[in-house]
Formats: structure tokens, sequence, C-alpha cells
């Protein structure tokens, strides 16, 4: 994947507030001159471009967890698709068990305080 960041002005590179004061202090005392300064943010822009490069080549951007998540995000509901619900079904089957079972019990043991409630009420 090539990504033009070339035209950005090094002004716009983040490179941290003690990082450019003492770079634009280097440079307004002499101490380095205007090509050691231009080095510094071609290094800089060099480094956040293999960076940017090295994270996108390791996104799980084709995860089937991650596609099938978009169910989560109440927003996006329009979008649910029933085989989104049934991958997380599949995929955690054991927790869903586990959560029927509780499910199950917490209701079997409500039930019989229900028309108690009511009285009280």
């Amino acid at each position: 994947m090539q990504i033009n960041f070339f035209f950005y002005s090094d002004s716009l590179i983040d490179i941290g507030f003690v990082s450019r004061t003492a770079l634009n202090n280097f440079v307004s005392s002499g101490d380095i001159g205007a090509e050691d300064e231009k080095r510094f943010y071609e290094g800089a822009r060099s480094f956040f471009i293999e960076a940017f490069e090295y994270a996108v080549s390791h996104m799980p951007v084709n995860d089937e967890l991650l596609v099938n998540a978009e169910m989560v995000y109440f927003e996006e509901r329009e979008k649910l698709e029933p085989s989104m619900v049934q991958y997380f079904l599949q995929r955690y089957s054991t927790k869903v068990k586990v959560l029927k079972s509780t499910s199950d019990c917490l209701e079997k043991s409500i039930k019989p305080l229900i028309p108690r409630a009511r009285k009280i009420v």
C-alpha cells in the first residue's frame, strides 16, 4: 500500500511539543542548520509512513469475528443480518448454554417472589 504523505508540510508532522520546541531552539540558536532540520523531518515522516503501513498491513480487516461484530452497535441495527447472530450463536455455543441455564435458574428463583411482590404493592 503506497500512501503519499509528502504533500504535508513539516509543520504538520506531529513530533510532539517538547521535540518541536527543542528543534526550534536548536535552529534559532544556530546549533543546527536548515539542512539538518529538513533531514530530521524527512526521518520523522519516513518513520510515520513505515509505522502506518506496518499497522495497516497487520490489521485483521477480514477477520470473521470483526465482520460479524457489527451487530453489537445499536446504531447499525438496520444492517443486522441473521447470519451475524447465527455466527455468534455458533461460535459461542458453550457460553449461550451457560447463559440459558443461568437465566432459567434465575427465572425459577424469581417466579415464586412475584405473587408476594404484587401483594406488597
